[in-house]
């Protein structure tokens, strides 16, 4: 199966009545998570559709069409790793070594953010944890309906953000971020 039908299936394709059923974001969430950077980013743009006047939902994986030459290729890949990704873990990594490494760091997000349509400079934030929230913030928008963000939450020990606008964080501990061992793999 294709990651395009798997889209197609959690998105475009479900009839209740007169409904149609979608994984949806509503909006005041979709507000949080772009802030002031709503229109400018293009992620915003180009991979959301606004739904029932009150939702967005995903369209990042939109099965394109296949007459063009990248159509056939795009509808089956699965990214492993993103190059912003790499950004996001370099600029983490490098923020604490000594000033060079940290404008490079800063650099690395404001590279990430210009190449999604955001004009931005990070070079006034000198605090570890203030970073670390961009990069999150940014992470937040860059993975969108891919579930990866999980990863990042459980390398940085990070709380999860609330999918719901006054929702709890979800704590970074082991019964959160840890699948349990099936029985199959313990009653050995």
């Amino acid at each position: 199966t294709e990651l395009v039908d798997w889209d197609h299936d959690l998105n475009h394709a479900h009839m209740s009545g007169n409904r149609a059923l979608f994984a949806g974001i509503k909006k005041e969430m979709v507000r949080n998570i772009y802030g002031d950077e709503l229109h400018a980013d293009w992620r915003f743009n180009y991979q959301l559709e606004e739904v029932e006047n009150n939702f967005y939902r995903p369209i990042k994986y939109y099965k394109q069409s296949e007459s063009k030459g990248l159509g056939k290729i795009n509808n089956c890949l699965i990214p492993m790793i993103r190059l912003s990704e790499m950004y996001y873990i370099a600029a983490e990594a490098m923020f604490d070594a000594d000033e060079q490494s940290r404008a490079w760091a800063q650099y690395y997000l404001q590279l990430v953010k210009y190449y999604r349509g955001v004009n931005k400079t990070f070079y006034d934030v000198n605090d570890k944890n203030d970073f670390l929230e961009l990069i999150l913030s940014d992470a937040r928008r860059e993975f969108l309906g891919e579930g990866q963000l999980f990863y990042m939450y459980k390398r940085m020990n990070h709380s999860i953000y609330p999918f719901e606008i006054g929702g709890d964080n979800i704590l970074p501990i082991d019964e959160n971020m840890v699948l349990p061992l099936p029985e199959s793999e313990t009653t050995i």
